[in-house]
C-alpha cells in the first residue's frame, strides 16, 4: 500500500505525539482508514477499533484482517478487533493496547465515553472535530494533528472542488430547534413548501444529469423526491437504515454503472461511508449543523476515474449558514469552533452564472465573468435576478456590496434626518434579512434623542425610538421610590 504523503506525515505525528491521545483531522475522502490501517499494521499490541454504524464496520473489515464484535456476528480471538459502540457498550470491553475511534466528534455521549475511558492509548479520526451542541473533546483526546487541508487536497487532485448553486436561506423562524437542530417534523412542513424549495428535478436537469446523492429530512420527505425522479423517467433509488444491507449494497452498485442516476436517503449516508462515482448532492434539508453540512458534501468529493467534477445544489440555503468545504477552519478541543475570521458570508454568487466562489474571486472560474465592473452595472443585474421565479436558485450579493449598500443608505439617514429604522428596513427590502453590521450603525448620527420606555417584565429599558440607543435599564420599583 503506497501512502500519500501527508497520510505519510500523519502517520508519523500520531506515533510522535500517541501519549496526548491525539485526533487525526483530515478532510472527508482523503483517506483516514488508509492511515488507520498502517497505524494497525505497524502496531506491537492488540487493537480496538470502534465505529458508530454497522456500513462502517464492514468497510473497515475489507480494509483490514479482524475479528468483528457486533450483533449477528460470532466472535473470534483476533489480536485487532472492530466494534460496533451499540453493542460493545452492552457487552465485556476485550483488552487493547490501542484504540482507535473512528468519527469521533460522537464521541462525548455517555455510551462512548463509558467505552473509550477504558482504554489509555487512544487516536481518534475525524474530518469535524466538533459537535453541533458546540462541546469540545477536550476531556478524551489531548491534541488535534493536522497535516493537510480540503483546498490542498483539491489543488493536488485527490478531492475535486465542488461548484455550489444555491438559495436563499428559508425563514426558519417558526420551525423549533432541539438539541441544537431543527426539529424534523417543522422542517418537513417547510421544505414541502415550493416557493422555498425550489424544483429539484428541474434544477438537477438544469446543471446536474449525473449520479447524485439527495440528503433527505425523513423517510416520507425521500421518497417523495425519488417519486418526482422516476416520473420524469429518471433511474432513482431511495435507502433508509431501515433498508436491508443487501439491498443497500446493491443500490450503490447500480449506482457504480450508471444504472441508477439519483439515490436519495435519510440519515444513511451522510458520514463514513466512501461513494467515489457520486458527482453531485442535493441538500434538501436545512440544518445548524455545520458537520453534518461538510459531511454531506464530502460525499461528492472524492477523485474517481472518469470523474469531471463534483455539484452542489443547496435547496436549503446551508451554504449561506456554514459557508464552503473550502473555507478555514480554525479547531479546538475546548468548547466552541468558528471559521478563520469572523465573516459568516466569506463568498458571493457570479453574476452571470451563479455559481458561489470565494468573496475575493476577481474572475469567475466557470464562466469568466470579471467582478470588478462599476457599480451602476451590478445595481442593473441585481435588479433583473430579484424578478427571477419564484422558488429558482439565484445569486446573492457579496458581503462587500451589502456592507456598501447600507453604508449608503445610513449615509441618506444622516443626511435627510430620517430614523435608523427606514435604512434597516430598506436593507430587508432588497436583500431579504436584516443588517447586522454594528460596526456601520454606529455611523448613524442621531439629530435628538426620542427616549421611549419598553417593559419585558419587571424590566423597563428606556430606548431611543429613533437609533436604539440604551440609556441604563431601571425597575418599576427604582423608578417609583424615585
Amino acid at each position: 500500500m503506497t501512502l500519500r504523503p501527508y497520510q505519510t506525515r500523519a502517520i508519523l505525528e500520531l506515533r510522535k505525539h500517541i501519549k496526548d491521545r491525539p485526533i487525526l483531522c483530515q478532510p472527508t475522502g482523503s483517506g483516514k482508514t488508509v492511515v488507520a490501517t498502517e497505524i494497525i499494521r505497524l502496531a506491537k499490541v492488540p487493537v480496538l477499533f470502534l465505529v458508530h454504524r454497522r456500513e462502517l464496520v464492514y468497510q473497515a473489515a475489507s480494509r483490514f484482517d479482524a475479528g468483528i464484535i457486533m450483533a449477528g456476528v460470532i466472535p473470534t480471538d483476533a489480536p485487532v478487533q472492530i466494534a460496533s459502540i451499540q453493542t460493545l457498550a452492552r457487552r465485556r470491553l476485550p483488552p487493547a493496547g490501542l484504540l482507535i475511534v473512528d468519527e469521533c466528534h460522537h464521541a462525548t455521549s455517555p455510551s462512548w465515553t463509558r467505552v473509550i475511558n477504558n482504554y489509555d492509548t487512544r487516536i481518534g479520526l475525524t474530518a469535524t472535530p466538533f459537535r453541533l451542541d458546540g462541546k469540545g473533546l477536550g476531556s478524551l483526546f489531548g491534541r488535534i494533528v493536522t497535516t493537510t487541508t480540503v483546498a490542498e487536497l483539491c489543488e493536488q487532485g485527490f478531492l475535486v472542488e465542488p461548484t455550489v448553486y444555491s438559495h436563499p436561506i428559508p425563514s426558519t423562524k417558526d420551525v423549533r430547534l432541539q438539541s441544537g437542530d431543527y426539529v424534523v417534523p417543522d422542517l418537513v412542513a417547510l421544505m414541502n413548501t415550493p416557493k422555498l424549495l425550489g424544483n429539484i428535478v428541474s434544477h438537477w436537469k438544469k446543471y446536474g444529469g449525473k449520479r447524485t446523492v439527495v440528503f433527505a429530512i425523513n423517510i416520507e420527505h425521500s421518497k417523495n423526491i425519488i417519486a418526482r425522479f422516476q416520473q420524469e423517467g429518471i433511474p432513482a433509488e431511495h435507502a433508509d437504515g431501515t433498508t436491508p444491507k443487501a439491498e443497500r449494497a446493491a443500490i450503490l452498485g447500480r449506482v457504480e454503472s450508471g444504472e441508477t442516476l439519483v439515490i436519495s436517503n435519510c440519515g444513511l449516508w451522510g458520514e463514513g461511508v466512501d461513494i467515489p462515482a457520486l458527482e453531485v448532492a442535493i441538500l434538501a434539508r436545512p440544518t445548524k449543523s455545520l458537520c453534518l453540512h461538510l459531511q454531506q458534501i464530502g460525499r461528492i468529493m472524492r477523485a474517481a476515474p472518469g470523474k469531471e467534477g463534483a455539484l452542489v445544489l443547496d435547496h436549503a440555503g446551508n451554504s449561506l449558514e456554514h459557508g464552503t468545504v473550502t473555507d478555514e477552519i480554525e479547531y479546538s478541543l475546548e468548547d466552541k469552533v468558528r471559521r478563520a475570521g469572523s465573516d459568516p458570508l466569506g463568498f458571493k454568487y457570479c453574476d452571470q452564472c451563479y455559481r458561489l466562489v470565494p468573496r475575493n474571486t476577481k474572475i469567475c472560474p466557470e464562466c469568466g465573468f470579471a467582478f470588478d465592473v462599476p457599480e451602476d452595472g451590478a445595481e442593473a443585474r441585481q435588479e433583473k435576478n430579484t424578478a427571477e421565479a419564484r422558488g429558482e436558485l439565484v445569486k446573492f450579493r457579496s458581503l462587500d456590496n451589502r456592507r456598501e449598500t447600507y453604508k449608503r443608505l445610513i449615509a441618506k439617514a444622516n443626511d435627510m434626518g430620517y430614523r435608523m429604522g427606514w435604512a434597516r428596513h430598506r436593507f430587508k427590502t432588497q436583500f431579504g434579512s436584516w443588517p447586522r453590521f454594528d460596526d456601520i450603525e454606529a455611523d448613524y448620527l442621531c439629530p435628538q434623542h426620542e427616549y421611549e420606555e419598553k417593559r419585558y417584565g419587571w424590566k423597563v429599558v428606556v430606548k431611543c425610538s429613533r437609533c436604539g440607543a440604551s440609556r441604563p435599564s431601571t425597575t418599576a420599583h427604582d423608578r417609583a421610590v424615585r
